[in-house]
């Protein structure tokens, strides 16, 4: 993950491996397309907690990472708006990257419109005990920057009208919901957020372009007693009829707006 949030994946080869010309490419294809698939921020942020042994270093980590603090919710939140749009980098890394693979990577590159698709050439000098490491980037293109650049950004008010029916009914009741219940909500250009308190990191937040929402379980712990946290974590179950992740659940709008006033509720 960079400091923008963007899953990133690495393909390493040595030159002399024969798969770097051919089966390298559909290989991290396939990461790239299934990661994108059966990830979630939910799942990235576990991996890297359980990395750093301690649920509280990996945020520490993110806030370094990132240069500013308390923005360990909002870079996990853009994480998963990135995986559900696809937008991911893949790089691949070699002392030597064939002018075969060098096509394919700046084709790639100028053909993907959220994916980034580059080389990194790392060549090695030795010479009077000394060891010197060159990368040169490969597939940055004039084409591929003009592909990939930045397209005008829809307003949160329009994201919502584009979205779907059920989108827009959930996300009206749930307005309702948070006027009766004195709960405050607020959007960023992704999500309406539905916060508590004074809090900045949304509990519940709505996402148009994607038609799905997502509880934050990890702030309702921080607010609410153990046995009322798995309460909403069961009635999330019996709603959508399948499990959900642990402190991350991102359901569909549409698995919701049947059961539009017993989710409410």
């Amino acid at each position: 993950m960079d400091q923008d949030a963007v899953p990133t994946l690495v393909e390493v080869k040595r030159s002399t491996d024969s798969r770097i010309r051919r089966e390298v490419i559909g290989q991290v294809l396939d990461y790239a397309a299934n990661g994108v698939r059966y990830w979630s921020a939910d799942e990235l942020r576990g991996q890297l907690a359980r990395r750093l042994q301690g649920a509280g270093l990996a945020d520490q980590h993110v806030e370094v990472l990132t240069e500013e603090q308390s923005s360990a919710e909002s870079f996990w939140q853009q994480a998963a708006e990135h995986l559900r749009a696809g937008k991911v980098r893949i790089i691949f890394v070699a002392d030597s990257i064939p002018t075969q693979l060098r096509a394919v990577i700046e084709f790639l590159n100028e053909q993907m419109i959220t994916t980034e698709v580059l080389g990194v050439e790392v060549k090695q000098y030795t010479g009077q005990g000394h060891r010197m490491l060159a990368p040169t980037l490969v597939g940055a293109t004039t084409t591929a920057n003009r592909t990939k650049g930045a397209p005008r950004r829809q307003s949160i008010e329009e994201k919502f009208r584009n979205a779907s029916t059920e989108t827009r009914e959930v996300d009206e009741r749930l307005v309702q919901w948070a006027r009766q219940e004195g709960h405050r909500h607020t959007t960023s250009n992704a999500a309406r957020k539905f916060v508590l308190g004074n809090e900045s990191a949304g509990f519940l937040n709505i996402y148009p372009s994607n038609d799905t929402l997502d509880v934050n379980v990890r702030t309702l712990h921080e607010r609410l007693p153990a046995e009322k946290v798995d309460e909403i974590r069961q009635a999330l179950k019996n709603n959508t009829g399948h499990s959900v992740a642990s402190q991350y659940p991102v359901v569909p709008t549409a698995e919701v707006h049947p059961r539009l006033e017993r989710f409410s509720s």
